[in-house]
């Protein structure tokens, strides 16, 4: 069995290794890959991979796809330094992997109707919030309050004792544009939990969507009724135990537990406001009657996502979300320029010094007081990214630490403004 611990121990003994010490790819991956690549527009976004089981997967082909996404972010993709590849990712495909964690552009969600999709707060910085001249720079950049970023459903009653986890990805990739996901984790420490999707594309549309699933996983295939709609149920077990990471908080020195599920359920309808929705159950949460009423207890009620930034630059949009523990603003005008949040987990030894070891600063590091506790600020050359970054990292209410990326053409001053208004509420 490959946990997510194994995948992050492989990971982490692979940092130091530089693209040019690499041997060359096979010819034979880079053909496959060339394949992929070729039907990725159609995908529809990789993170709506509802499925698969864990697989066995190779330290080779991760940093494969590692390396296949940083050149696709050197041509022109967004992508934030910090990002980890999490367990879900790693068991895609290639060209998935690389639309999955591709950092996405301006996102624009229209308002609800009867016929439309729910209204998703973009965070977007609000143009009836008064400027003071103070947060307009020699830049020409004009820095406003922000709204909340929210994810787009809620469950009611909500679900006993699981944390959820949310995420949102979409928009612009290197393969074109791509439907938006909202996707939201719930699970606790003792309680596999279960996964729900939400998105305006069909994920049985997708290439690969029952990789992994055989006659020997599945046990059954259904139709249930969701509220008078007609859904696809799917029943099965894990060939091995499917495990991941406890919910965590970016705070805590302990690693959290590994938590295993060992039986599935998959759920796909399409509501009546033209999304599709997926929800996989695990365990107790992979019985028909338990998966059916969580179904039905979906509704269209926006709730915050735990990290925000509530000061940001007038005209851009949220661009993604991920984990609770990271958010991204990207400017729609300029694809170079993206501004982001990554909480950083006290568990894994990240500390306001670690994000800055090993990059080459454009400036010595500062050291400057956000939240009235020491932080750290320098330009950075960035490796994926040109022009260069500012990165600052500093320390939340709470004890949680954070690493806030800005475009090098903002002042420090906007990069202090900005970093005093970020805030995480579990």
């Amino acid at each position: 069995m490959t946990t997510e611990h194994d995948l992050d121990a492989r990971l982490r003994a692979a940092i130091g290794v530089r693209e040019e010490d690499l041997s060359p790819l096979p010819a034979a991956f880079l053909d496959h890959l060339h394949g992929l690549d070729a039907q990725a527009p159609d995908t529809g976004g990789a993170s709506v991979r509802v499925l698969p089981p864990p697989v066995e997967t190779p330290a080779s082909l991760v940093a494969a796809r590692q390396l296949v996404e940083d050149a696709h972010q050197r041509r022109g993709a967004h992508g934030r330094p910090h990002r980890r590849l999490r367990r879900t990712a790693v068991l895609l495909t290639a060209a998935a992997a690389v639309a999955a964690v591709a950092w996405t552009a301006a996102v624009t969600v229209a308002p609800h109707d009867a016929t439309r999709p729910p209204a998703q707060a973009t965070g977007a910085p609000s143009p009836r919030t008064s400027t003071t001249p103070d947060q307009i720079g020699a830049n020409g950049i004009r820095l406003v309050a922000a709204e909340t970023v929210t994810f787009p459903l809620t469950l009611d009653p909500a679900p006993t004792g699981l944390t959820p986890t949310f995420a949102m990805s979409g928009g612009k990739t290197p393969f074109g544009d791509q439907p938006v996901v909202w996707s939201a984790d719930y699970r606790s420490a003792e309680d596999p939990g279960f996964r729900l999707w939400a998105s305006t594309q069909d994920p049985r549309t997708l290439p690969d969507w029952t990789q992994g699933y055989t006659n020997d996983t599945i046990t059954d295939r259904r139709t249930v009724s969701i509220n008078g709609t007609q859904a696809s149920l799917t029943l099965g077990t894990y060939p091995q135990p499917n495990c991941t990471y406890a919910p965590a908080s970016p705070a805590q020195t302990a690693q959290p537990p590994q938590v295993c599920s060992h039986a599935f359920a998959l759920l796909i309808w399409q509501r009546p406001n033209g999304y599709w929705v997926a929800i996989q159950g695990e365990d107790a949460h992979a019985q028909t009657a338990a998966i059916v009423t969580l179904a039905g207890s979906i509704v269209d009620r926006p709730q915050p996502v735990p990290l925000q930034v509530h000061l940001a630059p007038a005209g851009w949009t949220v661009s993604d979300y991920e984990d609770n523990t990271k958010l991204g603003l990207s400017n729609p005008a300029f694809d170079d320029q993206v501004l982001f949040v990554d909480l950083l987990e006290r568990w894994r030894r990240e500390t306001i010094d670690t994000p800055f070891q090993g990059q080459k600063l454009k400036s010595p590091i500062s050291t400057v007081t956000v939240n009235g506790k020491p932080a750290r600020l320098a330009l950075v050359d960035d490796p994926v990214r040109d022009p260069d970054v500012w990165w600052l990292t500093g320390q939340l209410p709470g004890g949680a630490a954070f690493l806030l990326g800005a475009p090098g053409n903002f002042t420090q001053q906007q990069v202090l403004a900005i970093a005093r208004q970020v805030t995480y509420a579990p």
